[in-house]
């Protein structure tokens, strides 16, 4: 693949020109085509260098984080979405313009709490009725057990009856087979009516104990993504460090296969001596001193 022989090399100093670039690159492998990719707002330059091998483009990725001229340069693989990327950036989205976690999280969670307190009071309504209910309840038994008299029963379950009364005051009582009908009929009404209204307080105290638990479960969800919003920033901050113990790491190892371009690396103690240094080493070290020479010179003709 042709994406294998291709590096991008970016952060080059302006001081350098194409000449010194692949000048030192090739040294690293055979270069195929070379090409410069200016990027508006940005001081530094950017090459694409395809080689004629893998082989070339793997040395020269060893260089990346050299310093040449009044910058580190960087070398990284040349893919192709890497390198549509680079000769077509997207613009960066105004930071007015995207949502903040942190405030949608809060909104919500203020949300969640105004609808759990909407739920307690539903909930407290609820054992209001109950407790209406069982007083009623026991008001009625406690006037059909009082007495043993047909009026109080009566009473207790129809109201005032002007028929009834007329019916009792006569002396009919409980003698008469028709009022004693209707007053089975009336308790039967009574006690259906009663199984009704448990029924409908039994679902509505249902629906208010499952809208309880949505509002706790969702609370519990706002809390778990404020968790997790604070784990990705957390995350974000180690690949932030990663990346730049990378970059330090990769700079020491291009410096050693490089043979030491930049001269002998430094020691935990003090200065090491240079290892042995083979032929690829030294004509890259030799490049990278006879481009730093011209530079040299180009500056002092510029005073």
């Amino acid at each position: 693949m042709s994406e294998e022989k291709r590096v991008i090399v970016g952060n080059v100093s302006a001081m350098l020109e194409e000449n010194h670039i692949r000048e030192l690159f090739k040294e690293c492998g055979k270069i195929k085509s070379l090409e410069v990719v200016k990027q508006e707002g940005k001081k530094n330059n950017t090459f694409i260098i395809t080689f004629t091998s893998k082989k070339g483009a793997t040395a020269a990725q060893a260089l990346s984080g050299t310093t040449l001229g009044d910058s580190a340069f960087t070398v990284t693989v040349g893919s192709d979405d890497a390198i549509g990327t680079l000769k077509n950036p997207q613009p960066t989205p105004s930071p007015l313009a995207m949502p903040n976690p942190q405030a949608l999280a809060t909104a919500a969670v203020s949300q969640m709490a105004a609808q759990a307190q909407a739920a307690q009071a539903a909930q407290a309504a609820v054992a209001a009725a109950q407790q209406a209910k069982a007083v009623a309840n026991a008001n009625l038994l406690a006037s059909m057990s009082a007495t043993n008299q047909p009026a109080s029963l009566l009473g207790g379950l129809l109201g005032p009856n002007p028929l009834v009364a007329a019916a009792l005051s006569t002396g009919v009582g409980g003698a008469n087979p028709g009022l004693a009908l209707m007053m089975q009929q009336q308790k039967q009404l009574f006690l259906l009516k009663q199984q009704q209204i448990q029924h409908a307080l039994a679902g509505r105290a249902l629906g208010v104990g499952l809208l309880g638990a949505s509002l706790r479960a969702s609370l519990g969800g706002a809390a778990n993504a404020q968790a997790a919003l604070q784990a990705a920033n957390l995350q974000q901050a180690g690949v932030n460090a990663a990346a730049a113990a990378a970059t330090a790491g990769g700079s020491g190892l291009a410096n050693q296969v490089g043979g030491g371009l930049a001269g002998a690396g430094a020691g935990a103690g003090g200065a090491a001596a240079p290892g042995p240094e083979n032929e690829a080493m030294k004509k890259l070290r030799e490049a990278q001193e006879r481009i730093a020479k011209r530079i040299k010179k180009k500056k002092k003709r510029e005073k």
